[in-house]
């Protein structure tokens, strides 16, 4: 009887699509519910005696914090809205080599997509960057997010770095099929925007 191969999706596509689940969650205006997931959360954490039941409280007022921190840098960054010179640096955003080489650069210091991500929403939210000028900065965060895998993988075995490279290939490959996209059709950022309006 012949047996079929089972195809299963690699950790690197995995962990790209929560990410951009994450972001999704991000993008929902909950700052509302935020003193709701620290205090709940924070409770979980002082009053249950499970180690289990801890965790979830620890990881649900961490979606609070987060929550929280995105509602705040958001109306600190409103006043960059109407800085001429942090617009004349958002404006070189548009040209799609910048745009990637500033999302890289900045993904790979803080060595977190979803951080980037967070700060560039608080950015568009309090309408310091429109869309035009941040579609390439978002695919540069796809490269720069693979720098903090690719520097764990230094010194770990064949199939952590084979896993690294691989999470590098799909990135950078997604990344300049993207960009080579948007250039050839201006229309895709301009139907998201239709998509979501405001």
């Amino acid at each position: 009887m012949r047996r079929h191969r089972v195809v299963k999706s690699s950790p690197a596509t995995r962990a790209d699509i929560g990410t951009s689940v994450m972001a999704l969650v991000f993008s929902m205006d909950l700052s509302w519910l935020s003193p709701l997931f620290i205090f709940v959360g924070v409770a979980m954490i002082m009053f249950l005696k499970k180690n289990n039941q801890k965790y979830y409280g620890q990881i649900i007022a961490g979606f609070g914090i987060l929550f929280f921190g995105l509602t705040t840098m958001k109306t600190s960054m409103q006043p960059l809205a109407s800085s001429p010179e942090f617009q004349s640096l958002l404006t070189n955003f548009s040209n799609p080599l910048l745009g990637v080489l500033a999302g890289v650069i900045f993904t790979a210091i803080i060595q977190s997509s979803s951080a980037s991500v967070g700060v560039l929403q608080a950015l568009g939210l309090a309408s310091a960057i429109t869309l035009p000028n941040a579609v390439y900065v978002i695919y540069g965060f796809n490269i720069g997010a693979c720098m903090a895998a690719a520097l764990s993988s230094i010194g770990a075995n064949r199939n952590a770095k084979r896993t690294a490279l691989l999470n590098f290939i799909i990135s950078f490959l997604g990344a300049i099929i993207f960009v080579i996209f948007t250039m050839l059709c201006p229309g895709f950022v301009t139907a998201i925007e239709h998509i979501f309006p405001g």
